[in-house]
């Protein structure tokens, strides 16, 4: 008989002595391995399983079922020692005259990451990784929010396709200045990316999944799984595993929640031993002038749920925007050849039935709507109106773009002067696509706030004694 290797999964329960509990009834494998009724075997630990060895002088015995079915069960305090008190499921790898039981793969990837993220805690540092991060915006606000909940951040991880974002992210962006001494920056598609690149281990993984797929502008067929950006979710989730995160956030839109790959990532959270919340973040509840509203999901290994306060709870922290438009508007004079009169624009504003609207954001505005990465002189757009002249307006400048982003100054110049034609070894404007980078960026608030929120309490005394077993 062909004596190959079984590895099976088998569940943890409790007995009624309240030591942990585990059962093998498979008669036909245990059969195979000469585990049958009444033959002894001994149990030793070794490197972190606990090893059952057939031995005639054994101090255990396979039981005997009424049916004469073998069965090994697992009950004792040195057992329940072995397992602790959270794990679900141990692995049980059978071989001639032997089974070794480990804790379940994907229990250890838990404990793991709860552990290192204790004693990250303490250290009063962690470590964050950023997929699909664009000129790192988003990452920015993030670690000034862990910041502002008094813990270092250092980015280790990001990944980005995008060539000209990813330039400016790692030659502009100050989050690298800070960034861990192994940290990688993969340009690359995550599609046929090096997985073995990405970390084995971070305290909070940022995901800002592509939106294109979830549009409300995009055709049906095109839209979800059927988009080839809404086929990422599937490297999304082998990202995830691969890095094992403690917390992680994913950053959208609103549509988003309604897909299926949403569902699929939030199945795989589930299964991997992740609790997680959702909610919507809009720029101008937090101080923002732009009503941008996304979607925000976090997530937290479930041993460390209790570390965290409920994502819905936010809402408290919300603050409005007290600085108006004129404030940060360019200076253009009145004879630029960039007033216009728009009349594109201005036609579609009459076809009511279409929900257009030619809109004007004047100096004293405190709120306008998004600008979208695909911002052009369109219906729905916002333009700033002349100001002594009603039939002429102008678009949105790149400069304005970035004020609206709060981009740190080094990186919002390295924008500019992409749009200008300015950055270096640069031959021609590029205002699309500076617009396209700040468009794809968030707005600072909610997510600088979200951090803040979540991880401030972490300093509490009596927290930190009971989960980090001080």
């Amino acid at each position: 008989m062909n004596l190959f290797t079984r590895v099976l999964r088998y569940a943890v329960g409790y007995k009624g002595n309240g030591n942990r509990r585990v059962y093998i009834d498979n008669i036909e494998d245990l059969s195979d391995i000469n585990f049958i009724p009444h033959s002894r075997f001994d149990i030793a630990e070794v490197k972190g399983e606990m090893v059952l060895t057939i031995n005639e002088n054994g101090r255990r015995k396979v039981i005997e079922s009424k049916r004469g079915a073998s069965i090994v069960e697992l009950s004792d305090k040195e057992f329940s020692r072995f397992i602790g008190d959270e794990a679900c499921y141990v692995t049980a790898t059978l071989v001639e005259n032997q089974i070794r039981i480990k804790v379940h793969h994907m229990e250890q990837q838990r404990i793991i990451r709860e552990g290192k993220f204790k004693a990250n805690i303490k250290r009063k540092s962690f470590s964050t990784a950023s997929l699909y991060s664009g000129v790192g915006a988003l990452t920015y606000w993030m670690h000034k929010g862990l910041e502002k909940a008094g813990f270092k951040a250092r980015l280790k991880f990001a990944i980005e396709i995008d060539e000209t974002a990813a330039r400016i992210n790692a030659n502009y962006n100050s989050i690298w200045d800070t960034a861990a001494k192994d940290a990688t920056f993969l340009v690359d598609d995550i599609e046929t990316a090096d997985m073995s690149l990405f970390p084995d281990y971070v305290d909070h993984a940022e995901i800002a999944q592509p939106c294109q797929p979830y549009s409300k502008l995009i055709n049906a067929e095109k839209k979800d799984i059927k988009h080839h950006a809404g086929k990422l979710f599937i490297k999304t989730i082998q990202a995830i595993s691969k890095m094992n995160a403690a917390t992680l956030t994913i950053e959208c839109t609103p549509l988003f929640s309604k897909s299926l790959a949403f569902q699929c990532i939030t199945d795989a959270l589930n299964k991997s031993g992740y609790s997680f919340e959702t909610t919507e973040l809009k720029g101008s509840d937090f101080g923002g002038i732009e009503v941008r509203n996304r979607f925000a999901l976090f997530a937290v290994s479930k041993g460390l749920r209790g570390l965290f306060p409920s994502l819905k709870s936010i809402a408290s922290m919300r603050y409005p925007n007290t600085v108006p438009f004129k404030a940060i508007k360019d200076e253009v004079c009145e004879q630029s050849p960039l007033w216009k009169e728009y009349n594109h624009v201005k036609k579609r504003d009459d076809m009511k039935h279409l929900g257009y609207k030619n809109v004007l954001v004047d100096d004293e505005a405190l709120s306008m709507p998004a600008l979208i990465a695909s911002y052009a002189p369109k219906a729905g757009s916002p333009f700033i109106p002349h100001p002594t002249d009603n039939s002429l307006q102008r678009e949105v400048s790149v400069k304005e773009h970035t004020l609206i982003r709060k981009f740190p100054t080094k990186l919002a110049d390295a924008i500019i002067a992409l749009g200008n034609g300015l950055l270096p070894g640069q031959s021609r404007t590029n205002k699309m696509a500076a617009h396209r980078l700040c468009g794809n960026s968030v707005s600072p608030g909610p997510w600088e706030t979200l951090m803040t929120f979540m991880f401030s309490g972490l300093h509490s005394s009596n927290q930190n004694q009971i989960h980090l077993g001080i």
